[in-house]
């Protein structure tokens, strides 16, 4: 059994590592007899592809470790592959997509390298394995996941070979569904060059093949700035939301397109209503109010994405200011609730909420200095 792939590439390179995946001359069958003998916890995952997924669990958390044995596809349509098993490492190896992500290691930390991966993770190269045209018809979402991982691992630069195959073959996008483009992209979205990528997916055409409508390049390059220079973490969604210039409508139609969640959805219909209430020079009253109303992270993201969307880079300490805000100050909770309207006798209906909405209103723009006892005056007077 050997370690392969990402969590070799990663510890090559000293980054954090993700997943941890496992190859095995053994079956699926196997992989769960040696499991149990052992006593660990194994659970049938990968479908035709064998993988088992042992559970580990100590005392602060669980690992998961898939092991998937040996295979080389039979046949592939593009979008999936039909596999049979084998005991041969370098033909394991040779179906996979890009050198740096055929890497083996034992036990013993000896690197096995059938593609010539090694030298292109210590050059930091993507490239794809064999002719990359044939790699890329086995599966056309490898055109995404060759720019996704040029961001990441590249530093935005394109293996030319690499790219010319991916333009040749950009119309093999539209076969693919909108689940596994979604969370490819996702994933370039965030990645560390994604700007420069995206740069060249525009001009190659490959971007009109992933979504329905142009792209603002403009305020995606100057969120991911803002975002470095503040230390902030980065979100797909914000990003996406800045790609289409907070247009609520393009938003409608790529969450549609993508088959976003609903939540995903309201949030991203959520940053562009409220993008345009968001300016460096708004009252600190004004500020809070705003964070009350939309919560810690739409009024932090309202506030990056207005700020990526401003023509003119100005006025950086009220940005700074504005998105420094919910670390700053905590929303109060409105004292008051239905149960104190009941108390003085006004029947359930909707006027206790007309009464409790124009309290908190009132509460909201005094900027939030009415305690409980003067609310509980007011409330009184109100009926």
């Amino acid at each position: 059994m050997r370690v392969v792939g990402g969590a070799v590439r990663d510890s090559l390179l000293g980054v954090e590592l993700g997943d941890i995946d496992l190859a095995t001359i053994h079956g699926s069958d196997e992989i769960m007899a040696r499991a149990k003998a052992v006593g660990i916890k194994a659970v049938p995952t990968g479908g035709e592809h064998g993988t088992v997924s042992l559970i580990m669990d100590n005392a602060q958390e669980t690992h998961v470790y898939e092991v998937t044995p040996l295979r080389i596809d039979v046949a592939t349509d593009g979008r999936h592959a039909r596999v049979a098993p084998t005991q041969n490492w370098s033909m394991d190896a040779h179906r996979r997509d890009f050198t740096l992500n055929a890497l083996y290691c034992n036990e013993g930390g000896k690197i096995y390298d059938f593609v010539g991966g090694y030298e292109d993770v210590l050059i930091q190269h993507v490239r794809f394995i064999g002719v990359a045209t044939t790699r890329i018809e086995e599966d056309y979402l490898r055109i995404l996941r060759f720019f996704r991982f040029s961001a990441r691992y590249a530093q935005g630069s394109l293996d030319e070979q690499g790219l010319a195959a991916c333009i040749a073959q950009k119309e093999g996008l539209l076969q693919l569904s909108a689940e596994r483009i979604k969370q490819e992209l996702f994933k370039l979205l965030v990645a560390p060059f994604a700007g420069v990528v995206l740069s060249r997916m525009v001009e190659s055409g490959i971007m009109n093949k992933v979504l329905s409508q142009p792209i603002c390049l403009r305020s995606f390059i100057h969120l991911v700035e803002i975002e470095r220079a503040l230390n902030v973490s980065s979100s797909a969604l914000l990003r996406l939301a800045s790609l289409a210039g907070g247009d609520v409508a393009t938003l409608k139609l790529w969450a549609k397109h993508l088959k976003l969640s609903n939540k995903e959805s309201a949030h991203l219909v959520d940053f562009s209503r409220h993008v345009s209430s968001f300016t460096p020079d708004l009252s600190e009253a004004t500020q809070k109010a705003l964070l009350y109303e939309l919560g810690h992270e739409i009024f932090k993201n309202c506030a990056l994405l207005a700020w990526s969307l401003a023509q003119e880079d100005t006025n950086v300490s009220g940005w700074e200011r504005l998105i420094d805000l919910p670390q700053k100050w905590q929303p109060p909770v409105f004292p008051l609730s239905g149960a104190d309207v009941l108390a003085l006798g006004i029947a359930a209906g909707p006027r206790i909420g007309e009464i409790l909405s124009r309290l908190e209103q009132g509460w909201i723009e005094a900027g939030f200095k009415w305690d409980a006892a003067e609310l509980a005056a007011r409330l009184k007077k109100a009926i």
